[in-house]
């Protein structure tokens, strides 16, 4: 549905105005004069009220100007640096964006455009103090979205960022337990199941999950309070409730390992539990604020929609130049496969542990037979990567670093 509402090219704008619609025209502008007048006067309430119209009247020449050019900038977010968009480089400049505004006006609204008015936000310790009272109009706007258009199925996901912190004048039975409960009312009686991580797992929950006819599945550390002594790892058995699933290795191999039932069904139906924050790293803005203003959620929010695709369709050529190995890696490729053939139940982990123990057993001539690179092999290998990387469109380049990028973090 998602997919043919949003049509074809799919430009991270279209989802965010999918679910947000008109929420910044109507809101932003009041919030954007209000939050920019608090920046620049130390205590504004205290102002009388000609001072109030006056930075009123100031800030209208802004809001003409704003009106007429926030759709531009909002829907050409392609660059992991605003700043790029006035490069003095033909390959990163966007015409179209740099004749609208210079960098400076930008820049100053990126810093004061808001969602919400700051001149009405509680104080902390307030009856009606919200934490996230800058951004609660797109949370609103979005809870409504998502309700009128979700479909529940059977699994249900949880993610730790929609954790908050615990509210004021409450007691909290768990470091999220609250957030579980809050997020499945609605689905109480119905054996819906809900996966989360070790952030919200605990006995407590999965005894209130029980009481509601709710499943629970996820991560947890051993020494989490409530949970059993586990027996040590040397008296442990493998389970009978074993599956295969394919595992990628350094070399891009597959290789089929051994694991319970449960992490296949955890890993299938987990959703983007922890992927977001994966995702943002490989490709992140370059403003760190803890404000949430629209410039911070709204880039975020756009980047977190658009940029995985942008991947999508790029693939390494065969001609990029392999990087030459050093003398463990040549060493690790070659008896890894051997151990690998003579203990199919060894796990990765337990194969990296028993080359590692042979390759510091080995002396300095067995060592000799896997050579070090040379100097020289090396300044060729960047001379044909700089080479490489060259004949790529600036596009394609921007897509080789995420692809790298993503390819060093499964390596890792």
């Amino acid at each position: 549905a998602l997919e043919k509402a949003l049509g074809a090219p799919n430009r991270p704008a279209k989802p965010y105005a999918l679910f947000v619609g008109d929420l910044a025209k109507m809101k932003v502008m009041s919030s954007t004069r209000g939050g920019a007048m608090k920046d620049s006067v130390d205590d504004y309430h205290a102002l009388p009220e000609e001072k109030k119209k006056e930075y009123s009247r100031r800030y209208l020449e802004m809001k003409i100007e704003y009106d007429k050019q926030y759709e531009a900038w909002k829907i050409r977010i392609t660059e992991p640096s605003y700043r790029y968009f006035w490069s003095s480089h033909e390959e990163l400049r966007d015409n179209y964006i740099s004749r609208l505004m210079n960098i400076s006006r930008f820049s100053w609204l990126l810093a004061h455009v808001h969602l919400n008015d700051n001149l009405i936000l509680p104080r902390k310790g307030c009856d009606n103090y919200d934490k996230p009272h800058k951004i609660r109009p797109l949370i609103d706007k979005l809870r409504s979205s998502f309700r009128r258009t979700c479909k529940a199925t059977k699994e249900q996901a949880v993610d730790e960022s929609v954790y908050t912190g615990k509210l004021a004048d409450t007691s909290e039975f768990g470091l999220g337990e609250r957030v579980v409960i809050d997020l499945t009312t609605g689905l109480e009686g119905k054996n819906y199941h809900v996966y989360f991580d070790s952030f919200f797992s605990s006995e407590n929950l999965m005894e209130k999950m029980k009481k509601n006819k709710l499943y629970g599945c996820g991560t947890v550390g051993k020494n989490r309070k409530g949970l059993p002594k586990f027996k040590a790892k040397k008296e442990l058995r493998r389970g009978e409730e074993m599956t295969q699933i394919n595992r990628k290795e350094k070399d891009v191999s597959d290789t089929q390992v051994t694991c319970p039932n449960v992490l296949v069904e955890y890993n299938k139906f987990k959703g983007c539990i922890d992927k977001a924050v994966k995702l943002i790293s490989f490709y992140t803005i370059d403003r760190k604020s803890r404000n949430f203003s629209i410039g911070s959620q709204g880039f975020q929010f756009a980047w977190q929609s658009g940029t995985p695709s942008r991947s999508k369709g790029f693939e390494v050529s065969e001609h990029l130049p392999k990087r030459p190995q050093p003398q463990y890696m040549k060493f690790l490729n070659e008896k890894r496969k051997t151990l690998k053939a003579e203990n199919p139940n060894w796990s990765r982990s337990e194969i990296f542990a028993a080359c590692s123990k042979m390759w510091k057993e080995m002396s300095d001539e067995e060592k000799a037979k896997y050579p070090s690179p040379s100097k020289e092999e090396l300044e060729e290998y960047k001379r044909k990567k700089e080479e490489y990387l060259m004949q790529l469109t600036p596009d394609e380049l921007r897509s080789f670093d995420v692809v790298m990028m993503q390819k060093k973090a499964k390596e890792v």
